[in-house]
């Protein structure tokens, strides 16, 4: 009685799973044998399912375990449970629905990563300034000439000034307006790249009263160049903190826009 109750009660689960079931071969007591097929898969119980006088007959144990369900049988009511258990993400239960993939979400992606890293070429520079600033100014005092100041000029804050006009395009673009839209932290990549020109901004200044006060011998322009060059530090260490900030949240913002997420 149990056996037949737990066939006759598959039924109910058929309607909510991946079970189909077809002709077989051979008999089982009297009654023509059905394969049983569970999500691709055949599956055979106790008993096999059967063809009895036209009504199908399936083994709701070896289905409902298949698909990771609980059978129970309460003995005292003669009645058969299934319960499926929610999808837990380890393939129990019902399978996911895949999250629609947002074409022009997607497209953003390969600018925005372009950006951040333009951004990052950008930062660099500074670490690279406050170097050389100090080489030539060691040269400076031991050689009396500014060649390397000179050079500093053309080598890098002239290169500077070039990319950040270059970021500041790229912000202007299309991608950059659609990915405001789509909440992008735009905003604060672009703050990052301001701190990082206020602080080779600041650099420069350091060198340039660092070679008035060579030239003049006034100690305020030292006391300027030291001023400005630990203002300088100061916003390059702020910038690096600001740019993994914003690094860190571009990229939770592109995994909540992947597609499967």
């Amino acid at each position: 009685m149990k056996r037949k109750i737990a066939m006759i009660a598959a039924g109910m689960l058929i309607a909510a799973s991946g079970v189909a079931w077809g002709a077989g071969s051979g008999e089982y007591k009297g009654f023509p044998v059905v394969n049983v097929v569970v999500n691709g898969k055949t599956v055979q119980g106790e008993a096999p399912g059967i063809n009895l006088e036209g009504t199908t007959l399936v083994p709701l144990r070896a289905i409902g375990e298949s698909l990771g369900a609980k059978i129970g049988w309460d003995s005292a009511t003669s009645t058969a449970t299934l319960t499926i258990a929610a999808n837990t993400g380890n393939g129990s239960g019902n399978p996911p629905v895949p999250k629609p993939v947002d074409k022009e979400t997607e497209a953003l992606h390969p600018y925005m990563i372009k950006f951040s890293e333009k951004i990052q070429e950008y930062y660099d520079n500074l670490p690279v300034a406050r170097e050389k600033i100090r080489i030539a100014k060691e040269f400076y005092e031991i050689r009396g000439d500014n060649f390397y100041f000179q050079q500093l000029d053309v080598n890098l804050f002239g290169k500077a000034d070039t990319a950040f006009t270059d970021l500041m395009v790229m912000n202007g673009a299309p991608e950059m307006n659609k990915a405001r839209e789509k909440g992008y932290p735009v905003l604060t990549l672009v703050q990052v790249a301001e701190k990082i020109r206020t602080a080779m901004g600041s650099y420069k200044l350091s060198a340039d009263h660092y070679r008035s006060y060579k030239q003049t011998d006034r100690k305020d322009y030292l006391d300027f160049y030291i001023t400005n060059y630990s203002i300088a530090y100061e916003d390059e260490l702020k910038a690096k903190e600001m740019l993994k900030a914003a690094v860190a949240e571009l990229t939770d913002k592109m995994k909540q826009g992947a597609p499967g997420e």
